[in-house]
């Protein structure tokens, strides 16, 4: 049956040649040759086209930037070696870089503000994460799953661990866990302070009062009230954790729960300074 056909075809492709002029099979020859030209031009070009890139926002310090539902205002950067201090301290064989932020809530409910919105990038596209305790050592940090009301603007700061040799320094911002968006600001302006001594400026305060009144503390103690103080956070909203409503949890705990909490995709747990 296959052979019949074969013949067949083979029959007709011969009449249709046999009938056609010699003009008329030049012409034929010509028609597609063009086409075949025709048809490797669009796929040249077609092959040359590069994929359209997402343009990257790019702001400045100084400038509020929009991300999401939330406005970010880099306000100043400064750089250290040391922080905390004397007997609660912490110190770097590279550089701490501290970043003061604006944050305002632009939607109409409360939403809430995590680490993983941030990471420094350097000049050789090294990617740092916040440093996990500095809450520990500076009075002023962005307290970590901060609620924030509709309007309303939070302010703090946050500290990276950087080698000596980062340089151009890039905060990047993100949105939501699920979400795409991401800003860039360009630090600039970086002061070298040498320490921070921002818990210093309450310990020296705690001690004035009590001069005062006549009375003398050893900063030591002190400073362990005072790291007491930071160190710990009260549950506004326990999520999916294992913690209560208005637990005093430590704040590296929290850290730790509540990463493990995102990996498996349940609901982070809320904190607060103790107020």
């Amino acid at each position: 049956m296959k052979l019949k056909h074969l013949i067949i075809v083979l029959l007709v492709s011969v009449f249709y040649i046999t009938a056609c002029s010699e003009q008329e099979l030049q012409q034929a020859t010509k028609d597609l040759e063009q086409v075949t030209e025709e048809v490797e031009k669009a796929t040249e070009t077609k092959t040359e086209e590069k994929p359209v890139q997402k343009e990257a926002k790019i702001g400045k310090m100084g400038e509020e930037v929009q991300v999401d539902y939330l406005s970010y205002k880099v306000t100043k950067a400064e750089i250290f070696t040391e922080m905390g201090t004397s007997i609660f301290g912490k110190e770097t064989n590279g550089k701490f870089v501290k970043v003061y932020l604006d944050i305002t809530n632009n939607a109409k409910e409360t939403k809430q503000i995590f680490t993983p919105r941030f990471k420094l990038v350097d000049n050789q596209d090294r990617q740092f994460d916040r440093v996990a305790d500095d809450i520990l050592y500076i009075a002023d940090g962005l307290e970590l799953g901060k609620q924030l009301q509709p309007s309303l603007t939070a302010s703090g700061a946050i500290v990276f661990e950087l080698p000596k040799d980062s340089e151009d320094l890039k905060l990047v911002i993100r949105g939501d866990w699920v979400s795409t968006s991401e800003v860039t600001i360009e630090l600039s302006n970086i002061k070298d302070i040498g320490k921070d001594t921002t818990q210093k400026y309450i310990i020296s305060g705690i001690q004035e009062i009590y001069a005062s009144q006549g009375q003398k503390i050893n900063d030591k103690h002190i400073e362990a009230i005072v790291r007491e103080m930071f160190s710990k956070v009260k549950i506004k909203d326990s999520g999916d954790s294992e913690y209560l409503l208005g637990q005093l949890v430590d704040k590296l705990d929290i850290l730790k729960s509540n990463e493990m909490l995102k990996k498996q995709g349940f609901d982070a747990y809320l904190g607060g300074n103790i107020g």
